[in-house]
């Protein structure tokens, strides 16, 4: 009996290393890109066959459970590492600003939590909110009840976007991807003395469209690019990719941004509809000039997708 159970152990152990190694070739096909988020669920599962091992006190399967568990470990600590800066003059005390942003994704007409939402927003007290699947009811709600945002572009077509603001917007736009009309609102966020862009998106979802996705991360980063010659630059929405996937670290790279995760770890935000949340896919980019002081995840209050917030200092160029 102890035999077959470690046999047992053994398979599924090389079963899960395999997967868990071959996710980190995740461009190749949708496949390994779709394996790839799931890290968490997988250092999870060599963490279980790595516990079942020890009352077997065999020294291979004890081996092979652990090498499963560190290929999804490597995936996953980085993120607890500090952010790199890029090496710059240390700015005046005045030319710093702290800003609080706040994305989320509504989850359109299956979320009719409107008052809980307003309340939540209120209590989190953003300087910007961002949200996906916004709907024509929906946009009338937090009209109304986010009466200090009177700042705001909107989309309620092609999945929904919006940016609610109290500070003002310098400049506000609505681009869209493909034929389908994907809307992304792009705004130019007053500061005393200077502003920051934003770039609030929510692409094609990857199950069917991995490469749909991708073309959009690659607008989105070359609008980052062209947007940081002006002043810093955020990248934010319902991403659908988590820091695991090698589409996402391209994004960065190109869009010489910043994940700002980095540093706190990944924080899980969909989706509510499971007991444990564990994929995040809610994002806030940086420039690699601001600094990340905070980042957490909301409550749940009625979507599928968890609030994410995110508090910042960024120089402002003068």
């Amino acid at each position: 009996m102890k035999n077959a159970l470690v046999i047992c152990i053994n398979l599924l152990s090389i079963a899960l290393l395999a997967i868990s190694i071959a996710a980190y070739c995740s461009s190749a096909n949708q496949t390994l890109e779709l394996i790839s988020h799931g890290r968490i669920l997988l250092a999870f599962l060599g963490a279980v066959l790595l516990l079942a091992t020890l009352p077997l006190k065999n020294k291979k399967a004890t081996i092979l459970a652990a090498m499963a568990f560190l290929a999804n470990i490597a995936a996953i600590a980085p993120l607890y590492l500090p952010a790199q800066r890029e090496s710059q003059s240390s700015p005046a005390a005045e030319d710093m600003h702290r800003l609080k942003i706040m994305q989320f994704n509504l989850w359109g007409g299956k979320n009719k939590k409107y008052f809980a939402v307003a309340q939540t927003i209120i209590q989190t007290n953003p300087d910007v909110i961002g949200f996906s699947e916004i709907t024509p009811t929906w946009l009338i709600a937090l009209k109304a009840g986010l009466a200090s945002y009177p700042y705001m572009i909107t989309d309620t077509t092609g999945g929904g976007i919006a940016i609610f603001s109290r500070l003002p917007l310098e400049s506000k736009e609505i681009r869209y991807y493909s034929p389908l009309k994907r809307p992304r609102a792009i705004a130019k966020v007053k500061l005393a003395g200077g502003h920051f862009t934003l770039i609030f998106a929510h692409p094609f979802i990857p199950l069917k469209h991995t490469a749909m996705r991708n073309e959009e991360f690659a607008i989105y980063a070359n609008e980052a690019v062209e947007a940081s010659k002006s002043g810093p630059v955020i990248v934010a929405g319902d991403l659908n990719c988590t820091p695991f996937s090698n589409d996402f670290r391209k994004l960065l790279n190109d869009g010489q941004l910043t994940d700002t995760e980095q540093g706190f770890g990944p924080q899980p935000s969909w989706s509510t509809q499971q007991k444990i949340t564990l994929f995040p896919i809610d994002h806030c980019l940086v420039s690699k000039e601001i600094v990340t002081l905070k980042r957490y995840t909301g409550e749940d209050i009625g979507s599928d997708h968890l609030p994410v917030v995110v508090e910042l200092e960024m120089p402002i160029k003068k």
